[in-house]
């Protein structure tokens, strides 16, 4: 599974930054983080639409003009917010798995990470991905396709494990059932 990262692609590197500057984007990086985390707070336990502006910049005692410089829009705010879940799940429930050799072996591990990850303490709401896969269900757009596109690929990565490709028939046609 890719893990997509948060800050956004494309921004300058460290290198093409001036050293002047290097303390500001070093704080701006801080305080994006900072957002996200307690972005994927409130967005698991509220949802993807109970995450606003407002309350996040009051949560955290930042304006909401420097709020909105960070991410420009609410969709915008919703999607790094799922990317940095995104990233925090491959960290519970994936990485765990990976030195754990492919087929059966590496199926059993993920799925105990997997587990561990549901069971524990990231979101005080539950997986994000489960419950924005219902919110953003029958509603067209980029929220939902990111949502989708982690689903599968964990999905996928279930099905991918050698001793375990008999099952990815079943899983194509469920999900094909439920579209």
């Amino acid at each position: 599974m890719e893990v997509t990262p948060v800050l956004d692609q494309g921004a300058p590197g460290a290198a093409e930054i001036p050293a002047e500057r290097d303390g500001r984007r070093v704080r701006g990086d801080k305080t994006r983080h900072a957002i996200l985390a307690r972005a994927t707070q409130i967005a698991s336990v509220e949802g993807l639409e109970g995450l606003s502006l407002g309350r996040l910049a009051a949560d955290l005692g930042i304006s909401k003009s420097g709020l909105f410089a960070h991410f420009g829009s609410k969709e915008e705010l919703q999607l790094k917010t799922l990317r940095a879940a995104r990233r925090i799940f491959y960290e519970g429930a994936i990485r765990p798995a990976l030195d754990v050799p492919e087929g059966i072996q590496r199926l059993a591990a993920l799925v105990e990470a997997d587990i561990d990850y549901l069971s524990g303490d990231a979101f005080p709401g539950g997986c994000l991905f489960i419950s924005s896969a219902a919110e953003y269900d029958s509603r067209p757009g980029p929220i939902r396709d990111l949502v989708q596109e982690t689903m599968v690929s964990w999905l996928d990565l279930l099905a991918d494990q050698e001793d375990y490709r008999d099952v990815r028939s079943r899983i194509e046609r469920l999900t094909r059932t439920q579209s």
